[in-house]
């Protein structure tokens, strides 16, 4: 082949080769916007998460079969989960409020579902008031 042929060649493939970095340096620009771009949508999942949290605790299972044999279990497991959102979501400026907490003078009994269903979100300070179930998610 000649020299011309050559450079034709050679053009033809750096130039589909710069096409192709191109068309895939706007792919990579898009999705970064589309999964970096929400700080409200990463906050908005953060909030849905933690309810959902919140709903896990007041239904689990209280037949005696599952992991809570006790409030305190029932607590330290739901305490955890809720205090990782703020790992989970650590590139969105919040802070977690994790507050699980027994009615009160009940620590070592297990749960029912009862008392699950009839948690609130204030502390139980006195004999006879209900479950705390509280996980949050506020502005720094």
């Amino acid at each position: 082949m000649t020299t011309l042929e050559w450079l034709m060649i050679v053009g033809a493939v750096s130039g589909l080769a710069a096409l192709a970095v191109v068309l895939v340096t706007g792919l990579v620009d898009e999705t970064a916007e589309q999964t970096g771009g929400g700080v409200t949508t990463n906050r908005s999942a953060a909030v849905a998460t933690a309810s959902q949290i919140e709903q896990e605790a007041r239904t689990i299972d209280t037949s005696g079969s599952g992991p809570f044999a006790t409030w305190s279990e029932w607590d330290r497991y739901f305490t955890a989960r809720c205090s990782r959102l703020a790992i989970l979501y650590s590139s969105v400026p919040v802070e977690v409020e994790a507050e699980f907490e027994a009615p009160y003078g009940l620590g070592v009994q297990a749960p029912t579902a009862a008392e699950l269903a009839a948690a609130v979100k204030s502390k139980p300070t006195a004999s006879g008031e209900p479950a705390q179930i509280k996980c949050e998610i506020e502005d720094p």
